[in-house]
């Protein structure tokens, strides 16, 4: 296995426990989400949140990368090459 889908493995599996972690502290301390102006958020939300933005911007650069190694490795076309 590559040394890159090692990574994103990895990536993936600290992801998820991450994602639990913070549902199951969320639940124990009850928090509740709040959105709008003069509005505070709790550190845990902004860490939620955080998490959730690095986790699509993950899944985006995954779907890039795999675009760009699809294309690479293509067999080139006729019209392509002229």
């Amino acid at each position: 296995m590559e040394s890159s889908a090692r990574n994103a493995i990895r990536l993936m599996w600290l992801k998820d426990e991450s994602k639990v972690f913070l549902d199951k502290e969320i639940k124990q301390n009850e928090i509740i989400f709040v959105y709008g102006k003069g509005k505070r958020k709790t550190p845990l939300q902004r860490h939620y949140e955080n998490l959730n933005e690095y986790i699509n911007k993950l899944s985006e650069y995954n779907n890039h990368i795999y675009e760009i190694k699809r294309r690479l490795y293509a067999k080139p076309t006729i019209k392509a090459i002229l």
